[in-house]
C-alpha cells in the first residue's frame, strides 16, 4: 500500500468535493490499481482540509544543511582518485572546494553513505627498510635456483 501520488491524491480530494463518499472512492482508486484503505483516505483527507497542500509533510529530523548532489558527487570522486584518503583531508578538500565546514564524523558518515567502508588492515608481519633489500636479493635467488621449499612446514 505504499504513499499516494500527487495524482491519486488529487483525484481523491476531486471526488470529495463532488461528495463521494470515503468508501466509493477507495473502490474507485481500487479499479485504478490503487490499493489503500479507508483509514488513509479519511487520514489525507483531514491532512488536506489542515494544511491546503497535496504534499507529504516534511520528513522528522535534522536537515541535510550543505549537503547537496554536487558535495555528494565531489566526495565519491575523491575517494575513487584515493580510497585511502582520511576524514580530516576530505574535510579540508571540501572546505576548499566548496566553503562549508562540516565535522569529521559528518564526513565519515557521508563516505559511508557513499558505500566507502573502513578497514583496518589485516596482520601481517612487515619488512623493515633496511631488510627489504635483503629480502629481495634471497628471493631472486631462490627463484633462480628453482627452490622448492621442500623441507619447509608451513602453517596457517
Amino acid at each position: 500500500m505504499g504513499r499516494l501520488t500527487n495524482e491519486q491524491k488529487a483525484k481523491i480530494v476531486r471526488l470529495r468535493e463532488q461528495n463521494t463518499n470515503i468508501s466509493q472512492i477507495v473502490k474507485i482508486l481500487g479499479d485504478d490499481d490503487c490499493k489503500t484503505s479507508r483509514l488513509s483516505v479519511r487520514r489525507f483527507l483531514r491532512r488536506f482540509q489542515e494544511r491546503q497542500s497535496l504534499e507529504n509533510a516534511p520528513l522528522p529530523g535534522r536537515p541535510n544543511e550543505g549537503v547537496t548532489l554536487e558535495v555528494l558527487n565531489f566526495v565519491d570522486a575523491e575517494m575513487e582518485k584515493d580510497d585511502e584518503l582520511t576524514a580530516p583531508k576530505l574535510r579540508r578538500k571540501l572546505h576548499e572546494q566548496f566553503g562549508v565546514e562540516f565535522s569529521k564524523p559528518k564526513v565519515k558518515r557521508l563516505r559511508q553513505k557513499l558505500g566507502w567502508l573502513q578497514t583496518g588492515t589485516k596482520y601481517c608481519q612487515l619488512i623493515r627498510v633496511v631488510n627489504r633489500a635483503k629480502r629481495l636479493e634471497f628471493c631472486l635467488k631462490c627463484v633462480e635456483e628453482g627452490e622448492q621449499f621442500d623441507k619447509c612446514h608451513f602453517h596457517r
